[in-house]
């Protein structure tokens, strides 16, 4: 049984203070299937109840695929993670194979890189970003740890102070917010997008929130609240039958073509 408060759920956050992170018997569930250019998953409109904010955190992992099999992707090939029409908001990996963050109202805008590259294989990474934009281009406050490692570097900055725009119309995820386009090849796990905290990640105490000393993933709770004590927007912890279920609040997604299992999990 679950035990939620306000969105909290309250029997995962007392395991965690009693085991004091110690112990992390947490087996992620991962997702696989987006390749072949026709499987992808949309929410058309916005995300219920989810408002454009100046600040966000996002985590996830992802195993990228080789170009094999008629998978598609590979290296070299724009593939996103998650967002939204228009690319006011994204998180993807670029054609250089780096990792990045967009945030954008549409005039200002913010774009964060990391600084390594990550290639297709059958290596599981953990991507885990956060940003507050509530500042004029120069200040704004990127960070990203990738397999808990510090990386990033600011790769276009523009305009004032502004809010990302996570309701502009359609979200997509593992794939661009149209659909057919930008597709992911390869499997995901345990996707998660707060939009109104930025978690400050180079406290080792909040990383361990998402990633364990021993490079796991961790229990988030039954809605992914655990990491702020509050519901996030997106949190897709599902094996793939039921991934396009969100524990999050900002409603579920339709999928087009068919998921799988994947092979390993992270």
């Amino acid at each position: 049984m679950d035990y939620l408060w306000n969105g909290v759920d309250l029997m995962g956050a007392i395991q965690q203070m009693l085991l004091g992170g110690s112990q992390n018997n947490h087996v992620a569930n991962a997702s696989d299937g987006w390749y072949g250019g026709s499987n992808y998953m949309l929410r058309a409109g916005t995300l219920t109840g989810v408002s454009n904010g100046s600040q966000g955190t996002f985590s996830g992992w992802v195993m990228f695929s080789p170009n094999t099999g008629g998978r598609g992707g590979g290296d070299g090939v724009e593939q996103w993670l998650m967002g939204t029409i228009n690319e006011r908001f994204s998180v993807k990996k670029g054609t250089g194979n780096d990792i990045q963050v967009h945030c954008s109202d549409g005039t200002n805008y913010s774009y964060f890189s990391s600084s390594g590259t990550y290639l297709a294989g059958s290596t599981w990474h953990h991507i885990l970003a956060s940003w507050n934009v509530n500042y004029a281009a120069g200040s704004r406050v990127w960070q990203m740890y990738i397999d808990d490692v510090s990386t990033g570097t600011l790769i276009a900055d523009g305009g004032a102070a502004f809010n990302c725009q996570y309701n502009d119309t359609n979200f997509g995820i593992a794939s661009g917010p149209s659909g057919n386009i930008y597709i992911l090849a390869g499997a995901v796990s345990e996707l998660y997008l707060n939009t109104v905290v930025a978690i400050d990640l180079s406290s080792t105490t909040n990383r361990r929130k998402f990633r364990d000393a021993a490079g796991k993933p961790v229990d988030l709770g039954t809605t992914g609240s655990l990491p702020t004590g509050s519901q996030p927007a997106i949190y897709l912890p599902n094996p793939y039958s039921s991934f396009n279920v969100n524990a999050g609040s900002g409603g579920n997604f339709a999928v087009t073509g068919v998921l799988s299992a994947a092979t390993s999990h992270p």
